[in-house]
């Protein structure tokens, strides 16, 4: 997975309001620049959950149909 990708997943996400997100302090190590740190709401981790779920069930399908 590309960094652009990764970006553009995250931007999504926070759009949608599933994470949020804050820059950190900037640091010497990363060339004076600052982190951006990322947390999941609440309401990510209900669609994450919802997510998971549906995947689990669709497994459990594919599970049974083969025998």
């Amino acid at each position: 997975m590309s960094t652009g990708a990764l970006y553009t997943t995250l931007a999504r996400l926070e759009e949608k309001g599933f994470i949020v997100s804050q820059m950190g302090e900037a640091t010497k190590e990363r060339g004076g620049r600052a982190k951006k740190f990322f947390d999941v709401e609440i309401v990510g981790r209900q669609a994450l959950s919802n997510a998971q779920s549906a995947r689990n069930s669709l497994v459990g399908s594919l599970i049974l149909v083969r025998g």
